[in-house]
């Protein structure tokens, strides 16, 4: 791995292991909203400390949000954090979530995504691309903790794509499969690895555009646009309609 991905791996390795615990805990208060929303907040505000504690070694600018990215001081880069892409999931005990991070440095009058790793913490799973160097993963395998390479799969017959998304977005009734997860993160990742063919969401412009980049370096075709994006794979261009 480069070395800014185990940077960002060794400043999420505790907070990760704490997010692990607290969801194996959620799953067990599941029927009481109150005391699941009380310990969601109390682990998410203490996952952010820690991970800001840890990074803030190495980067002086650590945003949570949109505004605070525009607010970010453009001669230095920016990492930003999602936490957590698909909190209903979460909070209800399902796997299907995500902590993103993302690094982005001000280019051309603009921030520009360099790296997005995407965390899966309760399926022990990561998946990281830098731009320009392609996209990568390990998987949860207790034989070999070795990364490879994410590379898409393609679907020779588009009526039987698997779609992933957060709602039901295309225009027409189609006959594919869809799935809706709620979590881009989640969601994009399974399409990189080869477990779905396409993805649409609505995310955050500069969220949208680190999982665009994520994307094409995956072998995808990845349009970002009006804070949709969707990704699929070459073979299904033009044959997914909005």
């Amino acid at each position: 791995m480069e070395n800014k991905i185990e940077i960002l791996t060794r400043a999420l390795q505790k907070p990760l292991r704490y997010l692990r615990r607290d969801f194996s805990e959620i799953q067990n208060l599941q029927g009481n909203d109150a005391t699941i929303d009380k310990f969601t907040a109390q682990s998410l505000k203490k996952a952010s400390k820690d991970i800001t504690d840890n990074l803030s070694k190495y980067y002086q600018q650590i945003c949570f949000d949109e505004q605070a990215i525009k607010e970010a001081n453009s001669a230095q880069s920016c990492i930003f954090i999602h936490l957590i892409d698909g909190l209903t999931n979460f909070k209800r005990g399902l796997p299907s979530f995500g902590i993103p991070i993302c690094e982005l440095i001000y280019k051309d009058g603009k921030w520009q995504p360099q790296m997005l790793m995407l965390n899966l913490p309760a399926t022990g799973e990561v998946a990281w691309a830098e731009l320009g160097r392609g996209a990568w993963h390990i998987k949860n395998d207790e034989y070999t903790q070795r990364s490879s390479r994410l590379r898409s799969v393609n679907c020779h017959k588009a009526k039987e794509a698997l779609i992933l998304s957060q709602q039901k977005y295309f225009a027409k009734d189609l006959p594919n499969p869809m799935r809706i997860l709620g979590s881009a993160a989640y969601s994009f990742y399974a399409l990189a690895a080869g477990r779905a063919d396409a993805c649409l969401f609505s995310v955050p412009h500069h969220y949208g555009l680190a999982l665009q980049m994520f994307c094409q370096e995956a072998g995808l075709i990845a349009t970002f646009e009006q804070g949709k994006l969707l990704a699929h794979s070459a073979n299904l261009q033009n044959k997914l309609e909005l």
